[in-house]
């Protein structure tokens, strides 16, 4: 996820709130037997897409499901990159309100997605001590 992904929350027609996970990868048999296999443990569905200038494979989990799943594995296994970090922050918040019948979550989603990125200099500065600490790295 850290490097070709996203996490993203998006509205339909200012009502209901969306949520998905995409990873984006440059076309190789290998990229595309890779996000296969995520999709056979985790869910998803695998796409080729085309454009002008080249030629690309995505995974896409968009079910409300497979996207709580989602966030349970990154909780485990925290994003390393803070774009990832703070996008995760801002979907738990979207989905926290969400699941507690917030009446005002979709105003709030307006109100809070130009400012998602925000406090991103404190994860810019991290120690790598920090960095070591997570499981990844556990030994």
């Amino acid at each position: 996820m850290d490097g070709g992904g996203s996490i993203q929350v998006n509205h339909w027609r200012s009502k209901n709130l969306q949520y998905r996970f995409v990873i984006k990868l440059k076309y190789t048999l290998a990229n595309k037997a890779m996000l296969l296999g995520l999709s056979a443990q985790t869910g998803g569905s695998v796409h080729e897409v085309e454009s002008p200038q080249r030629k690309d494979v995505l995974w896409v989990e968009n079910s409300r499901r497979g996207v709580d799943n989602g966030v349970a594995i990154l909780t485990r296994y925290p994003p390393l990159t803070s774009r990832l970090v703070l996008q995760l922050q801002f979907l738990r918040k979207m989905r926290a309100a969400e699941l507690a019948g917030d009446p005002y979550r979709i105003q709030c989603y307006f109100a809070e997605r130009a400012m998602k990125y925000v406090n991103r200099e404190p994860l810019l500065c991290r120690p790598v001590s920090a960095l070591l600490d997570l499981p990844y790295y556990a030994s």
